[in-house]
């Protein structure tokens, strides 16, 4: 009988399921991705408007309809701060700093 240093198993079943693991969530995930069009994306974006109107104060509930624009302009936003080795925006644009989620979309928008 071989005798196998203890925990050795465990490692390599460790292993293999994270593996698999792995590779279900790729298959399953790679599956239920989708991109909007420009139209949904723009008709999204235009519920959050239409909610941000009749909002009171500084808050804003987000429709179901609106989140795929709100998240997708968070991106937008979020990356426009990002610049290469020379400084210059990857993005190539340079909105002022106090820019917000809402400017974005107002622009987009129009």
């Amino acid at each position: 009988m071989v005798e196998r240093p203890m925990g050795m198993g465990c490692c390599t079943m460790k292993s293999i399921f994270a593996v698999l693991l792995g590779a279900a969530v790729w298959w399953f995930g790679a599956s239920a991705a989708t991109a909007d069009t420009l139209d949904a994306l723009l008709q999204s974006c235009e519920a959050v408007i239409s909610t941000a109107g009749q909002a009171k104060g500084d808050t804003i509930d987000i429709p179901a309809a609106g989140l795929s624009c709100w998240y997708y302009v968070s991106a937008i936003q979020n990356m426009s701060v990002l610049v290469d080795e020379r400084g210059k925006p990857l993005l190539g644009i340079c909105p002022p700093r106090d820019s917000t989620i809402m400017d974005f979309i107002r622009i987009f928008v129009q």
